[in-house]
């Protein structure tokens, strides 16, 4: 491993663009700062540039083009862990984590520490990695004009900050399980006190399930995706089967997380693209005999008039990550 660095996140700002670079297309969120809160005054989604078609300028609308984009990536090149490091005078945290992550080539690393240093010897820290090609990719599309880089994160982790940021409802005491369900990706958070006691990372999501709905009711590509995002035919049977392993995975995930917590999973709560299919909510619900609710990333936030376009009603868990790294670059140093 060649690289190892964190977020490119520099000062608060007042004026962002989200970007989150995923394989369904370039969710786009323009966010302001002002003295009342934060005002989401643009969203829209953008196809993807990709090589050799794609153009390497990434031209955003003018309502969209501010001074800095935080980014995120999705993309199953890329590893996230909650990890817990025995702090030693010999060695910094980073070094630990790259032997932890056991990765080749070259990678971009950052960890976020939910610890202090100074906690019973050990640091427990959200350490991620994603593929340097990656993220030159991305960065090379904004290497001129505006906006310029702000930050860089993963998009599952971008979506956490998103519910941490202005989702949290209820009691904080309560164990809640979030779920990211993304083109390529799911993402499993399970959250107490307000903070990951597990994380994992599924490297299937509405692609492979579209694919399998392509496969089994003989459709064209772009008439199965809209089965998917419609629910216009009966989808449990194609998921069960698709998510089958994902789904056995989220009951071994829930029965290790209350057995170290000693408390119950009490909400579940769903992002991302997936959050929208009946389905998708109804085997989760099912499998964890607990009610799935799909979140609103954009409620808590006040709208500008005209922000959010009228055809994409009925989608706004996409922007989940888009507004999560967003919501950093606004709210944090």
């Amino acid at each position: 491993m060649e690289r190892i660095s964190g977020s490119l996140r520099e000062k608060v700002q007042t004026d962002i663009v989200g970007l989150d670079f995923g394989s369904s297309g370039i969710k786009a969120v323009r966010m302001r700062r002002t003295k009342d809160g934060i005002v989401v005054s643009a969203a829209d989604i953008l196809p993807r540039a990709d090589p050799p078609h794609g153009p390497l300028r990434l031209n955003l609308p003018v309502p969209l083009v501010a001074k800095y984009a935080a980014i995120c990536i999705g993309t199953p090149r890329s590893t996230i862990r909650l990890l817990e490091i025995p702090l030693s005078p010999d060695r910094s945290p980073e070094e630990q984590i790259q032997q932890q992550f056991n990765l080749t080539g070259d990678y971009r690393m950052g960890h976020f520490p939910l610890t202090t240093l100074g906690a019973k010897g050990f640091l427990k820290t959200v350490a991620v990695a994603i593929e340097e090609e990656t993220v030159r990719h991305v960065l090379d599309q904004l290497a001129t004009g505006l906006p310029a880089p702000h930050s860089l994160e993963l998009s599952g982790l971008a979506a956490l900050n998103a519910y941490l940021d202005h989702g949290v409802d209820g009691n904080p005491e309560e164990v809640v399980a979030l779920i990211e369900g993304g083109a390529r990706n799911v993402y499993l958070f399970i959250l107490h006190r307000d903070r990951p006691v597990l994380i994992r990372k599924f490297d299937v999501g509405a692609a492979t399930i579209a694919e399998q709905i392509r496969s089994q009711f003989e459709l064209d590509a772009a008439t199965a995706e809209n089965a998917l995002m419609t629910g216009a035919i009966d989808l449990s049977g194609v998921i069960r089967e698709t998510m089958g392993e994902f789904l056995r995975q989220l009951v071994i995930s829930k029965d290790y997380a209350e057995r170290e917590e000693n408390s119950r999973i009490r909400r579940v709560v769903l992002t991302g693209g997936l959050s929208r299919n009946e389905f998708w909510s109804r085997a989760i619900s099912e499998t964890l005999r607990l009610k799935a609710e799909a979140w609103n990333p954009f409620a808590g936030l006040s709208m500008a008039p005209g922000a959010y376009p009228e055809r994409w009603r009925g989608h706004e868990g996409r922007w989940a990550a888009a507004i999560g790294a967003a919501c950093g670059g606004l709210r944090t140093s």
